[in-house]
Parts: structure tokens; C-alpha cells; sequence
């Protein structure tokens, strides 16, 4: 690699620290420069909730997004919740119904895609902030 791009993964990497445990995911696939996993530590542990992705793409942009590893919701309540929680917020929600006696509910979020770090920077504090609400709700 060359060192405008090690600068600029140092950066990134710096920058992400700061929301959780960094953990790279992936390096130089097809359309990413990067690929992390970000340990947001909302609840020790407890991963379907905590890790969002965000990935470095070829042209510069970012991503995040929560698709690897997203939650389960099991009742009705609780998915009105989460619902509430994320209304008029900038992240959209898909809901996949898990196949099981019992109705369960996996919630991803899909990639948002951002042009600068202080973009993404924004985009992490808010959404640590929801799901930091949704595992409140879900106690509860």
C-alpha cells in the first residue's frame, strides 16, 4: 500500500476507535478499500445489538450499515417500539420475518452512504444513541 493510502486507513481507523472496538473486517474486495466492524459496547456482549458495519469504498465514499448482524424482536410491542424509536430518523428499517413456531422479527439496517468522515462520524453517534433506546425498550 501505498502512503496516502496507509494515511488515510490510519485516519479512518482513528476516528472509528473512538465509538467502540474496531475490528477489520475485510481488505481490498472488489468495490471496498475497508470493511470494519465497530463494537459500539451498548450492552457487553450482547453482538446483535452492538456491531454496525462501515466500509471504505474505492471512490472515497462511506458506508454503515447493520445488515451483518442485525436483532431479533419477538412481539408486536416490542417492534411498535423499535418502529417509534427509529420515526423520522435517517436510517430505514427492513424487517425479515424469522421462519419458527413462535412470529420472531430480524431488523437490519440498510447501507447509508455518506461523502465525509464528519458525515459518518454524525451518522454513528445517532445511530449508537437509537440503539442504545431500542435495548432500553427491549428491557423493559
Amino acid at each position: 500500500m501505498n502512503k496516502k493510502f496507509e494515511n488515510v486507513k490510519q485516519e479512518l481507523e482513528d476516528k472509528l476507535s473512538y465509538y467502540g472496538e474496531l475490528e477489520l473486517h475485510k481488505e481490498h474486495s472488489l468495490n471496498d478499500l475497508f470493511a470494519y466492524y465497530i463494537d459500539l459496547n451498548i450492552i457487553p456482549g450482547h453482538l446483535d445489538i452492538n456491531i454496525i458495519d462501515v466500509h471504505m469504498k474505492t471512490d472515497g465514499s462511506l458506508m454503515l450499515e447493520k445488515r451483518e448482524v442485525g436483532f431479533c424482536i419477538e412481539e408486536l410491542a416490542e417492534l411498535q417500539k423499535v418502529l417509534s424509536i427509529f420515526y423520522g430518523s435517517p436510517f430505514s428499517l427492513h424487517i425479515d420475518p424469522v421462519e419458527d413456531l413462535e412470529p420472531k422479527y430480524l431488523i437490519h439496517i440498510p447501507p447509508i452512504h455518506l461523502n465525509t468522515l464528519e458525515e459518518l462520524k454524525a451518522h454513528i453517534h445517532a445511530l449508537k444513541r437509537l440503539l442504545t433506546k431500542v435495548s432500553k425498550a427491549l428491557k423493559d
